[in-house]
């Protein structure tokens, strides 16, 4: 989950060429401009296997709840890969906003139709809310809302969602740009969302 401009980096250890800067961009600007307290947790949950990704992470996510109980929004930050071909998924991930190329942002919601998930439709309202602020300050930045047959661990929070920050064609600057902007956007949701 690289962004640089390396052929087929999908894992780097280390963390700053990776979505984990994208995370720690994203932090600043709800801490810093926005006032909003983040718990941003590092653990690399695809090491050893990439199949045992969420295995592994709804272990990481149980322990933060555990450890700090007033979580009430989790968000999942990854990369997509949209096309093999990284000049077509930078067609498909990239955006002009004010003047500056940003990488575009598409959520994922999981639903009930494999594993037990009662409340995926509150998930789907907050991202619904995150989406259309989101079309309201920054058009063209959202991609579209991913609604899968998988839950993601969704089913630990009420808000939750799994958040895709560009694409393996974008550079790091675009998507630390598109951290801000959804900084902002989540802002604006989180203070006026039930």
């Amino acid at each position: 989950d690289v962004f640089s401009q390396k052929e087929y980096p999908y894992h780097d250890k280390n963390l700053d060429k990776t979505v984990v800067r994208i995370g720690e961009e994203l932090k600043k600007h709800l801490e810093d401009k926005h006032n909003i307290k983040v718990i941003h947790d590092k653990t690399m949950n695809d090491i050893p296997s990439y199949t045992m990704s969420y295995t592994n992470s709804l272990k990481t996510v149980k322990k933060n709840l555990d450890e700090y109980p007033t979580i009430e929004i989790a968000i999942d930050l990854h990369r997509d890969a949209p096309h093999i071909d990284r000049c077509k998924s930078r067609e498909a991930t990239t955006v002009n906003i004010n003047g500056k190329e940003a990488a575009r942002i598409m959520f994922v919601v999981g639903t009930d139709k494999l594993f037990e998930h009662p409340n995926w439709k509150k998930n789907y309202q907050f991202v619904l809310a995150i989406q259309q602020n989101m079309d309201n300050l920054y058009e063209g930045l959202s991609r579209k809302i991913d609604l899968r047959n998988e839950r993601f661990n969704q089913h630990l929070l009420d808000k939750s969602v799994l958040v895709e920050i560009g694409s393996h064609g974008n550079t790091l600057e675009e998507a630390l740009f598109s951290a801000e902007l959804l900084a902002a956007v989540l802002s604006k949701v989180i203070r006026n969302f039930p």
